[in-house]
């Protein structure tokens, strides 16, 4: 998986990121940490290829409740993500699914009783986003 996550070739990202999937949804498998860790760091460091794919299924994860166990003890370098997409915004990018995406983790993390104000920042962008998708996103409207 991890060879994977690291690899320059999009397939064999998109891949490990089911087989990741598979071993945290399925098998709930507890031993994930270096896979998880990987996938965080590379959403961190806006590292293509299938950045936007690691970054939702990071989120899914994150707002998923069978994994908040597996998740909470990343918190700090979750933030950190946060912080890095607000300061440096991605180009290339479907803006509205990344935002949504943040604005979930932001969602979860607050519902983790994280105080942060990162958190709330990113909680701010959902009352003044004009994207749709976000706006009557179901997850966020609970």
């Amino acid at each position: 998986i991890n060879s994977g996550l690291l690899s320059s070739d999009e397939t064999k990202v998109v891949w490990a990121l089911s087989e990741l999937s598979i071993e945290i949804f399925d098998k709930c498998s507890k031993k994930m940490d270096i896979e998880i860790l990987t996938l965080i760091n590379k959403v961190l460091l806006q590292s293509n290829p299938s950045l936007e794919a690691c970054l939702a299924h990071l989120s899914e994860f994150i707002c998923n409740k069978d994994s908040e166990e597996l998740l909470k003890p990343y918190v700090k370098q979750i933030k950190m993500i946060l912080r890095k997409y607000n300061d440096e915004e991605l180009v290339e990018c479907d803006k509205s699914f990344v935002q949504l995406r943040l604005i979930r983790i932001a969602s979860t993390l607050a519902k983790w009783r994280i105080k942060d104000e990162v958190v709330k920042l990113w909680l701010k962008q959902k009352d003044v986003t004009h994207f749709n998708a976000i706006k009557y996103d179901s997850y966020l409207n609970k």
